[in-house]
């Protein structure tokens, strides 16, 4: 079991399903050479969490086996390359851009 699956088991055992699923399940986890890196999808929900979570989430890192950082930043892990067996997509032309009629008396 990873580090952040030991995370989630806990934290979705103590804390509500609605706050789980607002403020925890939406964080993808990097966990690299002692650091668990939490990215979030914005920089309320890392307030959030820093204001609500963190210190739980620290603890649980703590009492496992695994000594590791937690990070808490706005980001998204990349998603993996796509193979070279994989056809490439085929561009779509550009669009025309959309014209944006005025009518007399019509504010901008």
């Amino acid at each position: 079991m990873t580090l952040w699956n030991r995370c989630i088991r806990d934290l979705q055992a103590e804390i509500p399903e609605q706050q789980f699923n607002t403020w925890i399940r939406p964080l993808q986890a990097v966990e690299d050479g002692g650091v668990l890196r939490l990215l979030a999808p914005n920089r309320f929900v890392v307030d959030w969490l820093q204001e609500h979570y963190i210190e739980r989430i620290v603890e649980i890192v703590d009492s496992s086996d695994i000594s590791a950082k937690v990070i808490v930043e706005v980001g998204s892990r990349r998603a993996a390359p796509a193979s070279s067996s994989t056809p490439a997509a085929t561009p779509r032309p550009p669009r025309a851009a959309p014209v944006l009629t005025l009518f007399p008396g019509a504010a901008a």
